[in-house]
């Protein structure tokens, strides 16, 4: 079995940090190569987030959003800098200056008339 692929392991508990470490453990002890992280709180796991920020087609300039957290939505005032009238495209980028990877899903609604 390959280790490079997964170098960190974390690991979620709720309840007790002192249960999340004995999760923890035998990992440990089976997977000395790795990094296992134990995770006590919601607001802990869900920090690492990606910075997001839009591109403000009137200047070319990449415009930083608030930190999100899950389930938050962001309404973007003056939406025409952003948004291609032509074609309702919006450019988004994402920032991780974490050195692991993460996942996540990102909507885009877009209200308007169509002409």
């Amino acid at each position: 079995m390959s280790t490079g692929r997964i170098p960190r392991i974390h690991v979620f508990h709720g309840f007790e940090r002192a249960l999340g470490e004995a999760i923890a453990a035998p990992l440990r002890a089976a997977l000395p190569e790795r990094e296992i992280v134990v995770w006590q709180h919601e607001q802990e796991l869900r920090s690492g987030l990606p910075e997001v920020e839009v591109l403000d087609r009137t200047t070319s300039v990449w415009m930083a959003l608030p930190h999100l957290s899950a389930g938050v939505s962001v309404a973007l005032q003056d939406p025409a800098r952003y948004v291609d009238p032509d074609s309702g495209t919006v450019w988004v980028r994402f920032q991780n200056a974490r050195p692991d990877g993460i996942g996540f899903s990102f909507g885009v609604r877009i209200d308007g008339t169509v002409r």
